[in-house]
């Protein structure tokens, strides 16, 4: 594996376990509502900030590897 390669790999890797993690958010919102927290969160954080943090982080990382696999596109082709 080359090192651009794994750079790109660890990038679905990231994006991946980002994507779980706004998948467990979601179902926790759902399951327990907008406004309900985690019983051990101190700052009592609503699930649906958690929500939002979570959609922030996904769509920063799916911007990273749109752009790299876009680069690494433009690269092959020159």
């Amino acid at each position: 594996m080359t090192t651009e390669n794994k750079f790109i790999d660890n990038l679905v890797t990231e994006t991946i376990e980002e994507s779980s993690e706004i998948i467990q958010v979601l179902c926790k919102l759902q399951k327990f509502g907008f406004y309900d927290f985690h019983p051990d969160d101190k700052d009592k954080t609503p699930n649906y900030i958690s929500v939002l943090n979570k959609i922030s982080d996904l769509q920063k990382k799916l911007k990273t590897l749109e752009s790299n696999i876009l680069s690494k596109i433009e690269e092959t082709r020159e």
